[in-house]
């Protein structure tokens, strides 16, 4: 048998690299919460825990060091060190259960085999070129530079997701990790997605909550994994899966009582503000996860004051270690302390005197709501145009609403047949994802933006409408597994080929450019005939500010201004 391309391998090296560091990452969070990693999914739910944990802490990296080799070498450290927290029983346990599980092992083979492909692609959405690879290298090259958004805006957007591209620049990956960014955590995704599929498909196993979740998310994953995000290093996959991860904590949070669900409810709040970091855009899902979680957790457990103050004290420092880094380089970068917003900003000589947020809600708006009955066409071709009628988008949404309309078909099954549901998730779950809805259609109405929301909101609505029977009857595992295949392939069909046949890395585009002296004496490189600087030696910028000036002459890291 041929061997798969080296290309190919080094990437499939990569996923086991990156999750055993980032499985430790998250057993060393689990540890310092007083809970660890037992089981085959909290496995799979420290992956995303540990990559949370890591944004955070490259935010306070950032603020003194750049992030750099040293940077992932310290990741891929403290990674490895984490492993051994995790409970040596577990390996025992898997070894024992492998015959049983094999079938859910080869499933995720072939995944990591199809997404190993797909991953030497390289980046095909405009805006990698624009500003997310000049980030990265920024980021790369120097600590946080004061005033870097009077460059260019964009670079000022502190999206801690480009620390985890930074990070993640060392070996075959230098200068090109968008090859492995995304392919990872989707990775870790679909292969809890194969895991849950093979226990519903087992009719004498009992499905849990987040089987049942997993498996119906596949179909969200494989189209994200089909499309020109999966190797652009966007913080709208980040987004989507810190989204995807949040929930199955939610799920846990609703479902479990004492100290997993005092765990889950940390591991809820280091989502939510991770998330936050990532892309404003999660503000929605933050702020309502920050109050209905607790207010939920609090509810069902009636905890005595003194267990009440722990988790809340934890989550208090977690909120801080992960906020108060975020603000502080917006401070630093733009003088605005949730930029590209210009609310709060501070009158600092670095100060960058534009409000990109609002200026994205001018031009990126439906209009006033008069219109969906006056002009409903209009109203029409405007959605489609921002990506609403697309079918990732469009199904879950369509399939939450049909779960909704079966309620009562169903409720009033169980009650012919005298045979009610056993268990049922609390009508909250929903809220956050249906919040985070209303707040991205508010802040933008572009639905990308909103990462995971529009599954989530298809789901949970299933989940709280459907579930009990999906889980509790052969013939609703059936259908959910059938849902599962037939929304996938919809998807996939007419997109692109299903093995592309790639031999090598395909590189990011190359940029001509001219060097352009500012009135200051500073030198800054522009484009030739094009928005976007992709790796072009630093600064780069497509439309540099004719009065911009260096903090300090000659030292870039010093940073920049605006002369007045």
């Amino acid at each position: 048998m041929k061997l798969l391309p080296l290309a190919q391998q080094q990437v499939l090296a990569a996923f086991v690299l990156g999750a055993a560091v980032l499985v430790g990452w998250g057993s060393l969070f689990r540890q310092l919460c007083g809970y660890r990693t037992r089981r085959i999914d909290d496995c799979f739910a420290a992956l995303f825990e540990g990559w949370a944990v890591l944004l955070g802490v490259l935010q306070i990296w950032h603020l003194f060091l750049p992030v750099d080799t040293r940077a992932g070498v310290f990741a891929i450290g403290v990674g490895v060190a984490g492993l051994t927290l995790v409970d040596w029983r577990l390996w025992l346990r898997l070894a024992h259960r492998l015959p049983y599980n094999l079938p859910a092992l080869l499933l995720g083979v072939v995944a990591a085999l199809w997404l190993s492909q797909l991953a030497l692609e390289g980046p095909r959405h405009g805006d990698a070129g624009g500003y997310y690879l000049p980030t990265i290298l920024w980021m790369a090259r120097y600590p946080i530079v004061v005033g870097l958004g009077n460059l260019y805006a964009p670079y000022a957007y502190n999206q801690s997701y480009f620390l985890y591209a930074a990070a993640a620049s060392l070996g075959p990956f230098a200068q090109r990790s968008y090859h492995i960014l995304n392919s990872l955590l989707i990775m870790g995704l679909l292969g809890r997605g194969a895991l849950g599929l093979w226990r519903v498909l087992w009719p004498t196993r009992r499905v849990g909550w987040n089987d049942l979740y997993y498996l119906l998310l596949i179909p969200g994953l494989l189209a994200l994994s089909a499309s020109i995000f999966f190797t652009t290093p966007s913080p709208d996959v980040g987004v989507f899966v810190v989204g995807a991860a949040l929930f199955g904590s939610l799920i846990e949070l609703a479902s479990r009582r004492g100290c997993d669900a005092r765990f889950h409810l940390l591991a809820l709040v280091l989502f939510a503000l991770a998330g936050w970091t990532v892309k404003l855009a999660f503000a929605g899902m933050t702020a309502a996860l920050l109050i209905v979680a607790p207010l939920g957790w609090y509810w069902r457990e009636r905890p005595a004051l003194r267990e009440f103050l722990r988790p809340a004290s934890a989550a208090t420092l977690i909120a801080v270690l992960l906020f108060v880094p975020w603000v502080v380089g917006n401070l630093l970068m733009s003088g605005c302390p949730f930029f590209p917003s210009a609310a709060g900003a501070l009158d600092v000589p670095w100060r960058v005197n534009l409000d990109v947020q609002k200026w994205i809600q001018d031009t990126m708006q439906v209009g006033p709501v008069r219109l969906f009955w006056e002009q409903p066409w209009w109203v029409w071709q405007r959605l489609q145009s921002f990506g609403w009628m697309a079918p990732d988008v469009a199904l879950p949404l369509a399939v939450g609403g049909a779960a909704l309309c079966l309620t009562p078909l169903l409720a009033g099954l169980r009650w012919l047949t005298g045979r009610p549901s056993r268990s049922r998730l609390p009508f909250w779950i929903a809220v956050p994802p249906l919040v985070s809805l209303v707040f991205a259609w508010l802040l933008t109405p572009v639905p990308r933006y909103a990462g995971a929301t529009m599954w989530l909101v298809g789901i949970s609505l299933t989940l709280l409408c459907c579930g009990g029977w999906l889980r509790e009857t052969r013939l609703g595992r059936l259908v959910s597994v059938v849902g599962a295949v037939a929304m996938s392939v919809w998807l996939l069909v007419g997109g692109p080929y299903p093995w592309p046949g790639y031999k090598e890395f395909i590189q990011a585009p190359t940029v001509v450019f001219d060097a352009r002296e500012l009135a200051s004496g500073l030198t800054v490189n522009v484009p030739r005939n094009i928005e976007s600087c992709f790796s072009t030696p630093l600064p780069c910028a497509p439309h540099p500010e004719p009065n911009l000036k260096l903090r300090r002459p000659g030292e870039l890291s010093g940073g920049f201004e605006v002369a007045r």
